[in-house]
């Protein structure tokens, strides 16, 4: 029997409603409008129910609900559709006509108390349990829109915040950032049809950090004022359930991270276009009375959004005093003197962060990490700050680091280490470390560093002088500008098939060349001919060439002097490098332009291309193997074996998804996804090959457990053998468990791995029904 309009709205209702953090939920005014207009309104109001019946006539003394109807069925589309709803919630959608003669209804700023529904005493004899209904279901259906206004928004302990909050994307000293979404924009706007805000998020202070929340918005209502597109805007503020929220737009990342990960898709040029940009944000905070001071620059307080390096976490503001008595032991990026009494406490600051950032560009991740930790032995063995400065002077590392990276830069221009852009031997001179220098000021001179707008002036010199040196010819040769300009060949060396990549080769005499390295191969022949190119001494293009065979290794060249690769190591710190050994003993130590050029060499290699270009590391993977026992149906376990230190990346033999369906004259294609997991360290690959009962189960947050796969293992002594592609036997009925550093990297690997299993799955079958399925592995 179907049940009554009554119960079907409520349902649809309950069916509807936005869910917040746990169970709890609410009822958006638009989600409340398009159920409503899904619905017979008509057929709801006139719903014959008992219990609808009831309240009807004792409401009404009649039962002409057409008539009641048409009077007011504009009123329950508009001023009383909350109510209505809410009504229909606890099964009293009937009593709507008493509070449409009295007036009640919820008007989007004003909640019912007791006083309020004293009317229905004298209407029904359930007043008070109805009274307490309402009481309680207002607060999902009266939720009061966040403006984005100076004033923060209060709301009570029971009232629903309409923001759905996602991860935790920092962790500072007094608040926590999470990202939210506002998935309604009617809360947020005059419009119930406005566009959706970007990504957010929301800085929580909790109960005992309050106030400094309140006065962190304060001070960004400071900053707001100044208008400058590299401040961090704040949007709105709230409170709530004793803990205090800034709304800000989502950063993509952080200064920290960029360093770490040495500013990915950047090159010198706009890394350092973009701190000047920041550089001009400071001094627009500073002013002209030099009056607002940061006081606490850090690479984890200054955000990437959008290219731009954005100042953020502006606490400190107007708190300096009271946030300094909080901080236990000294800052890493602060100056030598204790009080903060100038804008200089600034430039020191952002001295220290301009230095590394230096190190992250002409050395990477791994050389400033290592700089860290030579300020920190340096220190005091009690404190270990990371601070640059040692009883009111630069440490000696820092000065050893200033020499260290001009070094580097002359050893460039020279060729006598590695090659540096143009761009950055032009840029790193004398001139940019002076420049630190006289930010570096010990306190007692503190008066003489330079302000945020004469470092301004004199980094954007330096940027100048750069780029036109820049946009001068080079009289160097150079193999990738040679290609773009379409000379590449003498007359001597054969055409090859195709370009695989450009990368830079470090060969045994530690002489670093750029190379562009091109492919051969007959379709006949399983036999590989790569050839790298370069210029030499005399600006001549030399080429060099290899041999591999993917069916074995180690066969005679019928091309005579011409190396044969016996296998490769692809770097699991490095994305970009891969080191080639040749069967004289030989190791040449390839450094691409980039991650794809190197996965596209890598596949040359081994025959097979690197899925989407991932490559996770892996804290460690474990194998575990299972021997067969009597009777056959039962298994024994033995203890797993665990690889620490590597890396999982998906193999394919061809681009997946299919880009044109391989299929015969009469339909079902001829071969099937050739796919393998391989997951390696330093010296041992373990391949994986699915099979039709592989399946994939959630160990943990950041593990995952292959179940009934095939399982290979090949010792790395000699790197991965380029005939890695071809058959070998594998172990059936075996389990693996790999674990992930964090769950974005167990969600990203999962879902990669789901779409070329399925792509697996769906050739498996089609063979099958073709009767032409092939034996695993």
């Amino acid at each position: 029997m179907e049940p009554p309009p009554c119960e079907r709205a409520r349902d649809a209702l309950y069916r509807n409603r936005a869910l917040l953090i746990g169970e709890d939920y609410y009822y958006p005014k638009s989600v409340i409008l398009k159920t409503v207009q899904d619905l017979d309104l008509r057929g709801l109001f006139s719903c014959n129910c008992d219990r609808c019946d009831r309240h009807f006539r004792t409401i009404h003394r009649h039962n002409d609900r057409d008539r009641e109807f048409q009077e007011n069925r504009h009123r329950l589309l508009e001023d009383y559709l909350t109510i209505y709803c809410l009504l229909v919630v606890i099964d009293r959608p009937a009593l709507i006509g008493i509070f449409i003669a009295k007036g009640v209804r919820l008007d989007g700023e004003h909640f019912f108390t007791e006083p309020d529904l004293n009317f229905l005493s004298n209407a029904i004899e359930e007043a008070k349990l109805v009274q307490h209904l309402i009481l309680h279901e207002q607060w999902r259906f009266q939720i009061r829109p966040m403006t984005f206004s100076d004033q923060p928004i209060e709301y009570a302990p029971n009232e629903k915040v309409p923001i759905r909050r996602g991860d935790c994307v920092g962790q500072g000293q007094f608040g926590t950032v999470y990202k939210i979404s506002l998935p309604f924009p009617e809360y947020f706007s005059s419009s119930s049809t406005a566009t959706p805000l970007g990504p957010l998020a929301a800085k929580v202070f909790d109960r005992e950090n309050f106030d400094l929340g309140r006065t962190e918005w304060s001070n960004l209502l400071h900053v707001n004022q100044k208008e400058h597109p590299c401040f961090m805007k704040a949007l709105a503020a709230f409170s709530h359930r004793g803990k205090f929220h800034i709304v800000f737009p989502l950063a993509d990342s952080t200064l920290e991270r960029a360093l770490m990960d040495t500013f990915p898709g950047m090159d010198a040029k706009s890394i350092w276009n973009a701190i000047l940009d920041m550089i001009h944000a400071l001094d627009h905070l500073h002013g002209e009375d030099s009056s607002t001071i940061h006081s606490d620059l850090k690479p984890t307080n200054i955000l990437v959004r959008d290219g731009r390096f954005l100042l953020a976490d502006f606490g400190s503001l107007l708190l300096i005093h009271q946030i300094l008595k909080r901080v236990q032991g000294p800052r890493d990026y602060s100056p030598p003197e204790s009080g903060i009494e100038s804008t200089a406490y600034d430039i020191w600051s952002l001295a220290a962060m301009l230095l590394e950032v230096a190190v992250s560009d002409l050395q990477k991740w791994d050389a400033l990490r290592s700089f860290r930790t030579e300020r920190r032995t340096e220190d005091d063995p009690f404190t270990g700050s990371e601070n640059f400065h040692k009883n009111g002077h630069l440490k000696g590392a820092v000065r050893a680091k200033f020499k260290e990276l001009l070094k580097l830069v002359e050893q460039s221009k020279s060729g006598d280490g590695g090659k540096l852009s143009l761009w950055q031997e032009r840029f790193y001179t004398d001139k940019f470390f002076d420049l630190l220098d006289d930010m570096f000021k010990p306190k007692g001179q503190r008066d003489k560093r330079p302000s945020a707008g004469e470092v301004a002036l004199s980094l954007k010199d330096l940027i100048c002088e750069a780029s036109n040196a820049e946009e001068q010819p080079q009289l160097k040769p150079d193999i990738w500008r040679c290609y773009r300009g379409g000379v590449l060949y003498p007359p001597s060396v054969p055409k090859l098939d195709g370009l695989c990549a450009f990368f830079r080769v470090v060969d045994e005499d530690q002489e670093e060349r750029r190379c562009a390295i091109y492919f051969r191969q007959d379709s006949k022949n399983p036999v590989l001919y790569i050839a790298h190119y370069h210029h030499d001494n005399q600006g001549k293009i030399v080429a060099e060439g290899f041999h591999l065979n993917r069916e074995r290794v180690g066969h005679k060249s019928d091309i005579k002097d011409s190396p044969i690769i016996c296998g490769f190591f692809p770097s699991k710190d490095d994305l970009t490098k891969i080191t080639v050994l040749v069967h004289n003993s030989h190791s040449y130590t390839y450094r691409m332009r980039n991650k794809i050029d190197a996965f596209r060499f890598q596949g040359q290699l081994s025959g097979f291309l690197v899925h989407d270009n991932l490559s996770i590391l892996l804290p460690s993977f474990w194998v575990l193997s299972k021997r067969t026992m009597w009777p056959w149906f039962l298994f024994s376990k033995k203890d797993p074996t665990i690889i620490s230190d590597s890396v999982v990346q998906i193999w394919t033999d061809r681009a997946v998804p299919r880009i044109s369906p391989e299929k015969s004259a009469t339909g079902p294609r001829q071969s099937k996804l050739n796919m393998k997991l391989a997951m390696f360290s330093s010296h041992l690959l373990y391949l994986t090959y699915v099979s039709p009962g592989t399946t994939v189960d959630v160990k943990s947050e950041t593990s995952l457990i292959l179940h009934n796969v095939h399982l290979r293992a090949i010792n790395l002594q000699s790197g991965i053998p380029p005939n890695v592609r071809a058959s070998h036997e594998f172990s059936p009925n075996q389990e693996t468990q790999v674990n992930f550093r964090t769950a974005d990297d167990r969600d990203s690997f999962r879902r990669k791995f789901n779409v070329v299993f399925q792509e697996w799955k769906d050739d498996a079958h089609q063979l099958r029904v073709a009767n032409q399925d092939e034996e695993y592995p």
